[in-house]
């Protein structure tokens, strides 16, 4: 190989070795055959499981399934993740029935399980057949990612001592945990109310995010307990009320900069200074009333600053600062948009009332006889019809009035902003 020319800087790139199908190729180190690759791969559309005709593409799907399987993939899918590689042998092609829509199950937007026991399998080292039975026993459960809850299937929770709201799918379990080695460390959770639940790996449920680092975390330390530990903290924590002030819950942090429980376990724990915050989990905000130091991502960025430059009395300087700011800006942010909501649906009832009144008044025969008392000079079949044009009169000078307070609104928070 060699240098092709400077990137232009109107011009976006991709590394095409970054693609497992490509590096495969060039570990092979057969030339014509990384050409050929690299010609078919380039001609095909990235996978966006959405369906489309079988005629018009290549499909495959896992041997002895079948031409009319239920899981199907895609020959972008197939070529980057099966082609030439040890699994290849656990695929087979389905020819094309001309007219019959797929979509390629091996987006993770449709069956995200599959891709992801691949990776489990190639963590650990599988053989071909033990992922092939992995992959029938995924095709073979609800598909998990579903915005819906569980109307069936089994759920599994930590053996021994089971976790309220958390639970992962018979799917999830046999594409990472069952791969990966960790059953023993799960059960059946026959508590779990069909219907009601969803799996702690879904992307629909609230800190899946989270959920799945830790996991990460786990699998690559291998120290099972911390896992445990922290999903049992993290699971039915209160929400971070953000901007506005708490006085309940539970808090960390210093008396600067108030930590609450939902962004010290999901954010803050773990990290440099959280050792040394003075305040470990007391009950019920200190000083009052307090907002939370760590609910902006700026905030969060500058906590993270402090803890790799060891400037945590920089930080907490700021933050002194900020909940001063705060004290002065937000009860007139807050005043201000009391004022814009109550004229904004003032002018909305006066709005819809004065359409009422003119379908009123379009619905009355007769010779316009009513003049509006403003002396507007129109004239109406009824009385409803001179009220609806002064209701619509009130509802435009609502509205103009409500533009003062958004424009002082939009310049106060302008101001926070640099705090945030």
């Amino acid at each position: 190989m060699t240098g092709v020319k400077e990137q232009p800087e109107e011009e976006e790139w991709h590394c095409t070795s970054w693609n497992n199908g490509f590096t495969r190729m060039i570990l092979k180190g057969d030339w014509e055959q990384f050409l050929q690759h690299t010609a078919t791969r380039f001609s095909l559309p990235a996978c966006d499981g959405q369906v489309s005709m079988t005629s018009q593409t290549r499909w495959w799907t896992l041997r002895g399934m079948g031409p009319e399987a239920a899981v199907h993939m895609c020959e972008t899918c197939y070529l980057d993740g099966f082609k030439d590689s040890r699994w290849e042998g656990i695929t087979e092609e389905c020819g094309p029935t001309v007219g019959q829509a797929r979509a390629c199950d091996w987006n993770p937007s449709n069956n995200p399980n599959l891709s992801m026991a691949v990776t489990a399998a190639t963590q650990k080292r599988l053989g071909a057949e033990e992922l092939r039975r992995v992959l029938f026993t995924i095709a073979s459960k609800p598909a998990c990612g579903r915005q819906e809850p569980f109307q069936d299937g089994r759920y599994f929770n930590f053996r021994g001592k089971p976790v309220d709201e958390y639970g992962i799918c018979e799917a999830c379990f046999e594409a990472r945990i069952r791969p990966l080695g960790l059953s023993q460390f799960f059960t059946d959770a026959p508590q779990v109310v069909l219907g009601t639940t969803y799996c702690s790996f879904s992307p629909h449920t609230n800190g899946v995010g989270l959920f799945m680092a830790l996991f990460v975390e786990a699998v690559e330390t291998g120290v099972w307990a911390v896992y445990e530990d922290r999903v049992r903290a993290m699971t039915n924590l209160p929400p971070c009320a953000g901007i506005n002030a708490m006085q309940g819950g539970r808090w960390w942090g210093w008396p600067d900069c108030t930590i609450c429980e939902h962004c010290f376990h999901s954010f803050a724990f773990g990290t440099k200074f959280a050792s040394e915050m003075p305040l470990q989990g007391i009950t019920g905000a200190p000083n009052g009333s307090r907002i939370c130091g760590l609910f902006s991502s700026g905030q969060q960025k500058r906590y993270l600053d402090a803890c790799e430059d060891n400037k945590l009395d920089e930080f907490l300087g700021f933050c002194r600062e900020r909940q001063v700011k705060w004290g002065e800006l937000w009860p007139a942010i807050q005043n201000l948009q009391a004022q814009i909501s109550s004229t904004y649906w003032a002018g909305v009832n006066l709005s819809i009332a004065s359409q009422a009144n003119k379908n009123s008044d379009g619905m009355t025969f007769g010779t316009p006889t009513t003049e509006l008392i403003s002396g507007s000079g129109n004239r109406y079949n009824s009385n409803p019809g001179a009220v609806a044009e002064q209701q619509a009169a009130q509802a435009e000078e609502l509205m103009r009035q409500g533009a003062g307070p958004m424009e002082e609104q939009k310049g106060l928070l302008a101001i926070w902003s640099l705090w945030e």
